[in-house]
Order: structure tokens, then sequence, then C-alpha cells
């Protein structure tokens, strides 16, 4: 019996991973597991940059999965993305439908498709045999270009109300004592540590000091979406499976062939 089908989504922050999903989703009939180490957190909407609006309205909307599903005091990891991943895509195939994994965070999507083993994760042990049959569908832009869309993308995030959405955040979530009086981890991930510091110098709490924030942040992004490049295209020859595509047209030839 042949695995199942799987659309694979992939690539950096802001490189509209989300947009393109959404189109993809309602052409060929399929729904979106959300492959975002962040977006699972409710309440974290502006900093994560969930975008819900692309997935449409009523009976337009895109369904989507493993959004918003826990708290952000609540320990998740690779290995519970993996089944409840799992779980969401099961479904999905049993109303005849296509799943579409969608998202930036390399660990997650390389435990469901390459069936890594927890708590076995060293490299000769982490892999299991395949459960799915993958077309990966990779969205990047040269650097220029993919830091301005970075810097935009944050700037929006602080004009939409990250600010207001952190301090309601912090608030409802105090610092933790299993942390040793620190906030919990999604807390303390880029943008929101930002401005929690932002927040927390009450002393020096000006325009300067929040342009400055917003300044780590956009460089702190950056970064990330640097590392998380090297995931991409990094060991174990990952880069030779993901097909690196430049528009909506050639996503679409991919997987008209990949479905037959």
């Amino acid at each position: 019996m042949p695995f199942p089908k799987l659309i694979v989504i992939l690539g950096p922050t802001a490189t509209g991973k989300t947009k393109l999903a959404v189109a993809l989703a309602r052409k060929f009939n399929g729904e979106i597991v959300s492959a975002d180490s962040r977006q699972v957190y409710r309440g974290m909407d502006i900093g994560t940059g969930k975008d819900l609006a692309e997935y449409g309205k009523g009976k337009n909307k895109i369904p989507y999965h493993l959004i918003n599903i826990v708290k952000p005091v609540t320990q998740f990891n690779a290995g519970k993305f993996k089944k409840r991943a799992a779980g969401s895509i099961n479904k999905i195939l049993s109303r005849n439908k296509i799943p579409f994994l969608v998202g930036g965070t390399g660990l997650y999507i390389s435990a469901l498709i390459d069936n890594y083993q927890f708590p076995n994760l060293s490299s000769k042990q982490a892999k299991g045999k395949a459960k799915y049959q993958t077309l990966q569908i990779g969205l990047t832009y040269p650097k220029k270009i993919l830091n301005k869309k970075i810097e935009q993308r944050v700037d929006k995030m602080i004009e939409n109300g990250m600010i207001n959405e952190t301090k309601k955040l912090v608030k409802k979530y105090p610092p933790l004592r299993r942390a040793g009086g620190q906030y919990a981890a999604p807390l303390q991930t880029i943008g929101y540590r930002e401005i929690i510091n932002y927040l927390n110098n009450v002393e020096t709490r000006d325009l300067a000091s929040l342009q400055q924030s917003v300044d780590l942040i956009k460089l702190h992004t950056r970064q990330f979406a640097k590392r998380q490049m090297t995931w991409f295209k990094g060991h174990g020859g990952r880069d030779k499976h993901i097909h690196w595509i430049k528009n909506q047209k050639e996503a679409e030839k991919l997987i008209k062939k990949f479905l037959g």
C-alpha cells in the first residue's frame, strides 16, 4: 500500500509561506498543518505572525491545524508536535483532502517527515521508516530582499499592537518559579523578549528606547532567518529534497505532477 502524500511548504520567516499555502490548498482541496513552534501558543498572535485572516472566512476558509492549541506556560516540543501533526494529517486524509505541512521550524518538519524516534536523537538513531510520500517546496529570497521583508514585517507587528499584546501576556503569565523567576520560554523568544525588556526599563522607556528595541527585533529576526536557512540547506542532505521555487505557478506545476 503506498504511503499517503504530504506537501510541505517551508522556508525562513517573512517569505509568504502562509499566503502561498492557502492559495495552493484552495486550488488542490487541501488543509493546512502549521509547523511553527511559536504559533501553537494561544495569545501570541501578532508577534508570531499567525496571519489568521489569510486563511479566509466562511465557506472560503481553509481549515488549519496546530495553531492556538496550548497556553504559553505549557511545555511543547518536537515530539509532541510530531504526534499531534500525525493525528491532524490522518483526519485530513480521512476527508479525502490533501495535507499541507507549512512552516519554518526545521526540527518540527524533520521530526515528522523523517519520522524521528524520540527520545533517541543521535544522528544514527533519530530517523525511522518514512510514513509519507513528501513533496518539499521551499520559499526564500535573496538576502537583501529578505532582510527588507523582515524589517517591514516587524514594523507592521508594532503598528498592529504587539506591545499591547505583550503587556497582556506578561500580566496573564507572570514569571515562573520553576523557570528560576523567568518568564515561560515562549515569552523569551524573538520579539517578545525585546519588548519585555523595554517595558521593564521604566526609567528609560521613551521613543528612543522603543526604536532600539524594534531595531533589535529586526536584527535578531534576520539572524534567525539565517539559522533557518542553515537548517534547510544543512547537514544530512536536506536541501537535495527541497524544490526552491520563485512563484506560485512553479509550485502548482510540481504539485500536479506529484499528485498524478
